[in-house]
């Protein structure tokens, strides 16, 4: 760019107030995120692993991808491209199977189906400790529960 500014800088300076995709930012870092059907949640790889070592049967993985990833890489920690490709095709599939088995169920079953998935995720999340991050915990079974 003409203006002499490195190529972000100069981008930034077109006069908006939203940043450039490609300026860099300040902040913390991102966080993996491991979505585990027991808990119907997301949660982060640091708190899967704090999970996983108190009550393994309460966030127990099952597919193909997530059993590479814990092979590769029992920790989860500073994943690989590769580790992170399959953590998300682990998220993909774990996710889309438990939407699958929902919409397969007869729609009269389908709400008492919720319920039961609802509560055995706050009976597992009963015997884990308080999660790493603030918002892994199971409030949000609690809307659920009141909305169905």
């Amino acid at each position: 760019l003409p203006t002499g500014k490195p190529h972000k800088e100069a981008l930034h300076d077109s006069g908006g107030t939203t940043p450039h995709p490609e300026r860099d930012e300040s902040g913390g870092p991102g966080y993996d995120r491991i979505y585990v059907p027991q808990l119907l949640t997301h949660i982060t790889t640091g708190t899967y692993i704090q999970f996983a070592a108190v009550a393994p049967a309460s966030v127990t993985l099952e597919t193909p991808q997530s059993r590479a990833l814990l092979a590769q890489n029992p920790t989860l920690d500073a994943l690989t491209p590769t580790e992170r490709m399959l953590l998300l095709q682990h998220n993909l599939l774990a996710a889309r199977g438990q939407a699958t088995h929902l919409a397969k169920t007869s729609p009269a079953q389908r709400v008492p189906l919720m319920r039961t998935w609802i509560q055995t995720a706050q009976s597992h999340f009963k015997g884990l400790p308080v999660p790493n991050a603030p918002g892994e915990g199971s409030a949000f079974l609690t809307a659920w529960s009141s909305i169905l």
